[in-house]
């Protein structure tokens, strides 16, 4: 159960409640036995402190502390080292290497992305590597190899989809709008993002929402001359980030109404 809860409850950004998802977390790590480590593995699958700690380190990252993240990140990926088990260094690997994405760093990124594709040799783990393989493709892209990281992040985003999966679908998207944006491909990017937004999971309170929206309105404002909707769009960022409580997209946009759109909190 603790298992589950340390995964579930965590997305539970996925429904866009992080401060919540951050409480339930806390409750989960509390409870650490390492003398039961190796019980709770065999007996759930995967280890709730591996998932735990992990997941607490994208939600604290959301919250505007950047650098615990890293740290509790690279605890839980320490912690699934140890216990040498492939599908939680799988999902430790994907997280972790996620946060880096989040914070801008992608050459850290794909390391843990090519240390990955190691460790799953063949078809094994093919979800983890789909969706880390999107990371390693915005990666790519990030570091000049910009037809190579787009090609990848493609590919990763069909095999994502393929395995029946959705969560990280519109947070992929999100990637692929930076990548075509950064190459000046302004069509490719807003119809990227306009495929994330029409998306159910964003009427849920969708953990990236706020900044898929703020993007959008960026680009609009670079791109044409909606400004109209460019404002729209990053007013409706501005106010889902401070009601999911995540202070890193509140930050962003107010930044983009403050100093290119000229307006104030």
């Amino acid at each position: 159960r603790l298992s589950r809860t340390a995964h579930a409850d965590a997305i539970g950004a996925a429904g866009g409640d992080l401060p919540a998802g951050e409480t339930h977390l806390d409750v989960a790590l509390g409870l650490f036995d390492r003398r039961k480590a190796g019980e709770h593995s065999r007996i759930h699958g995967m280890h709730p402190w591996v998932a735990g700690l992990c997941n607490s380190g994208r939600l604290q990252w959301f919250g505007g502390r950047a650098d615990e993240a890293l740290d509790r990140c690279r605890r839980g990926l320490a912690l699934a080292r140890e216990l040498r088990h492939p599908v939680q260094l799988a999902y430790a690997l994907s997280v972790t290497a996620a946060v880096h994405t989040c914070r801008d760093e992608p050459a850290e990124a794909l390391d843990l992305v090519q240390e990955l594709r190691r460790l799953a040799a063949g078809d094994t783990l093919p979800y983890w590597v789909a969706w880390a393989s999107t990371l390693g493709g915005w990666a790519n892209a990030m570091l000049g190899r910009d037809e190579t990281g787009l090609a990848e992040l493609r590919e990763a985003l069909d095999r994502y989809r393929s395995t029946g999966a959705g969560v990280f679908e519109p947070w992929s998207l999100g990637l692929l709008a930076q990548v075509h944006a950064a190459a000046g491909r302004s069509e490719q990017a807003l119809a990227a993002l306009e495929s994330a937004l029409a998306n159910p999971m964003l009427a849920d309170g969708y953990f990236f929402g706020a900044e898929l929206y703020r993007i959008k309105g960026q680009l609009l404002l670079e791109t044409t001359n909606d400004r109209s909707m460019a404002l729209r769009c990053v007013r409706y960022a501005l106010q889902m980030a401070r009601a999911q409580g995540a202070k890193v997209f509140e930050e962003r946009a107010n930044a983009l109404l403050v100093n290119c759109l000229g307006e104030t909190r």
